[in-house]
């Protein structure tokens, strides 16, 4: 089956056995769909499977299945069309199940971090990952409700592995593991400050110098620089659902953005192929942009990325019409850097921000004075200046 356009299926990050470090498998492109059907006629299923997936969709099970020798091949084929829908890309990545390094501070990661530290690591034949998947499925409350369900399971695995188990040790093992997963996920423990903001960085910056390596190695293209790596840790932990960008280039921001694993609704705003200056250089074009977040997005978001101007009449209603009264959480405008080009994006898109939402102007620096200059006029009464990370981002926040 051709595709109408190429679509880009990211493997989930997985732990390397011979390192015991957090990798991300590379993408996998695909332009057809090359399926086989597999019958198997004991469990009266027939499932399809995909060239280079190595999961399937499952076709017909139970009274489908008796029916299957009534289909010709165009109706199979036409199913199968039903099943990928308009957005193949989405149903494909769907079958990927979810892996522990997605979730890293969920309350199953975190405890079997615990466990693998002094020697206790899960096995091809345990339960352990599919008991710790669940713990992150359900959530630290919900933990807490059932930490006697968690202590059979660990009871259960001790018994297996003959290894002894004391109940009030394996409690508040499981308690500590449960506490630290609220405390990362529940961003209103994190006062908005920059000394607040600053403080997690330097604490988790080896965390944050993977993520760029991870980036820099999966963006086709020229990264103006890492200093948007801020972008993750807003998203990461702070309570942000919806993001816009204006200046996509080639979608390193946007990918700061969606490599974790906090699920959002992203918009970008770009020339693209229209890209003029000394931006013509990077060949920039929408789909490779597009490929490139897709590559990075971890977290499943949903991206849009809107071809324009960001000061045309055109983008604006385009985008108006997008979020059809929908408001933003998050806006980086990273657009025209000049004094004027900087002034009309703020005035134009702080309008779609939430209250109590937040915006960053990037390249906030003498190397670039419009941005700068701008921020100088900004109505106090109406932002808030949060600070400045990296001497390069000014973080504020609508009131």
């Amino acid at each position: 089956m051709i595709l109408e356009k190429t679509i880009t299926i990211q493997p989930p990050p997985i732990t390397d056995p011979k390192t015991n470090k957090i990798v991300t498998p590379p993408p996998i492109v695909l332009n057809e769909l090359i399926f086989t059907f597999i019958d198997s006629p004991k469990s009266k299923t027939v499932n399809l499977s995909i060239q280079k997936i190595p999961y399937s969709i499952l076709l017909f099970s139970g009274d489908q299945y008796d029916m299957m020798g009534d289909y010709t091949q165009a109706q199979l084929d036409n199913i199968v069309k039903q099943k990928l829908g308009n957005d193949p890309q989405s149903v494909i990545q769907a079958l990927y199940p979810r892996t522990l390094e997605q979730d890293p501070d969920g309350p199953g990661t975190i405890l079997a971090g615990m466990f693998s530290k002094i020697g206790i690591k899960s096995s091809p034949t345990c339960s352990c990952k599919r008991h710790a998947l669940e713990m992150n499925k359900n959530g630290a409350e919900w933990c807490e409700n059932n930490i006697s369900v968690i202590m059979g399971w660990l009871k259960e695995e001790s018994k297996k592995r003959k290894i002894p188990f004391v109940e009030p040790i394996a409690r508040m093992v499981v308690q500590r593991a449960i506490n630290k997963s609220k405390k990362l996920k529940n961003n209103m423990t994190y006062n908005l400050d920059i000394d607040t903001i600053n403080k997690i960085y330097n604490t988790e910056k080896k965390y944050f110098k993977s993520i760029t390596n991870r980036l820099t190695k999966n963006i086709d293209g020229r990264i103006c620089h890492h200093k948007l790596v801020l972008l993750n840790l807003i998203t990461k932990y702070y309570d942000i659902n919806s993001y816009l960008e204006i200046g996509v280039h080639n979608g390193a921001s946007m990918s700061y953005v969606v490599h974790q694993n906090k699920q959002l609704i992203c918009y970008g705003i770009d020339l693209f192929e229209q890209t003029n200056e000394h931006y013509i250089k990077d060949n920039i074009t929408k789909n490779k942009t597009y490929q490139n977040i897709v590559k990075n997005n971890i977290s499943n978001s949903h991206i849009t990325l809107i071809s324009g101007n960001s000061h045309s009449e055109t983008t604006i209603k385009n985008l108006t019409n997008i979020l059809d009264n929908k408001s933003i959480d998050l806006l980086l405008i990273d657009g025209d850097h000049s004094f004027s080009g900087v002034k009309m994006d703020f005035d134009t898109y702080t309008n779609f921000v939430s209250n109590s939402g937040l915006v960053i102007l990037d390249d906030y620096s003498d190397r670039w004075p419009g941005v700068k200059n701008f921020a100088k006029i900004i109505d106090s009464s109406k932002f808030k200046i949060i600070g400045t990370f990296l001497n390069n981002e000014l973080i504020l926040q609508k009131l």
